[in-house]
């Protein structure tokens, strides 16, 4: 379960760690025929991917306060325009106390 008063760079520098570990599993990993040693290193080339990818989300994340970059997706994002019609309509027609 996700808690707010988690850092979610040190969540991010977790995932960093698993995919250095799992980079050393693979390359420790016997290659016994041409499948093998191409599988291991498509999987090698994807974690180092996935590295790269969650150091520039980490890089990003420190320098969210000076670019002012935000982390949450806008409303348009994920409501659709008849989902914020239809909000709309109920904020209008609903009765004041």
């Amino acid at each position: 379960m996700t808690h707010v008063a988690r850092n979610v760079v040190n969540d991010v520098l977790r995932c960093l760690v698993r995919c250095e570990a799992l980079q050393a599993s693979i390359a420790r990993l016997p290659a016994r025929h041409a499948d093998a040693v191409q599988l291991q290193q498509q999987a090698a080339d994807a974690f180092q991917q996935m590295e790269i990818d969650l150091c520039d989300l980490v890089s990003s994340f420190i320098g969210a306060p000076m670019s002012g970059r935000m982390f949450l997706p806008l409303p348009p994002e994920y409501v659709s325009a008849d989902a914020a019609q239809e909000s709309l309509h109920a904020q209008l027609l609903e009765p004041r106390a």
